[in-house]
C-alpha cells in the first residue's frame, strides 16, 4: 500500500475523537502503517485480518481513538485503554510514515497527557520498545518516568 508524501502545507485538523463508527478508518490507518512503525506499534508484525479479528473482538472494543485528520484519514492517531485495576490507562500512538517529523506524534502525546493525567486523574502508561528512539526520546523530554527492562520500556507519565 504505497502512500504518496503530502506536501508541507496539507491541512490537518485535530485532535478530533473518533467514535466507534470509524473503526473501520482506525483498522485502515494501521493497515497503512508500514512494517517498522507496525511492529513499534503492536510489538509484533500484525497483519490486515490479525487487526480485523483484535478490533472486532471484546477487548479492542473498549478502546478509545483521537487523531489528527488530513483529507478525511486518520494522520496520527492514539488509542486510549483505561485499566480499571490499576487506575492508569494505556497509550499507543501512531503516525503515519509521509506525516512523521511534523511534531503530530508530540501533539498526540501531549493531548493524551491533558485528557488522562489531568482532566481524568490517571497515569498514563506507555510501552515503547528500545529501539523506537524516537519515541524513547520524546517520552523522556516530556518527562516520562522509564519503569521497565532493555526492550520493552515502561513509561508513566503520572496523574496530577
Amino acid at each position: 500500500m504505497g502512500l504518496e508524501v503530502p506536501p508541507r502545507d496539507a491541512a490537518v485538523f485535530g485532535p478530533v475523537s473518533i467514535p466507534r463508527t470509524r473503526l473501520l478508518s482506525v483498522i485502515l490507518h494501521y493497515a497503512k502503517l508500514d512494517g517498522e512503525d507496525r511492529a513499534h506499534r503492536f510489538n509484533a508484525r500484525v497483519t490486515l485480518p490479525a487487526l480485523l479479528r483484535r478490533y472486532s473482538s471484546p477487548e479492542g472494543r473498549s478502546s478509545t481513538f483521537f487523531g489528527f485528520m488530513s483529507q478525511g484519514a486518520i494522520v496520527a492517531l492514539a488509542e486510549l485503554n483505561a485499566m480499571a485495576a490499576n487506575g492508569e490507562t494505556e497509550l499507543a500512538i501512531s503516525v503515519l510514515a509521509p506525516w512523521q517529523n511534523r511534531g503530530l506524534g508530540e501533539a498526540v502525546l501531549r493531548t493524551a497527557i491533558g485528557r488522562v493525567c489531568h482532566d481524568d486523574g490517571r497515569d498514563l502508561v506507555l510501552h515503547v520498545n528500545a529501539q523506537n528512539k524516537r519515541m524513547v526520546r520524546l517520552v523522556t523530554r516530556l518527562g516520562a518516568t522509564r519503569d521497565g527492562d532493555q526492550t520493552d520500556g515502561r513509561y508513566i507519565f503520572p496523574r496530577t
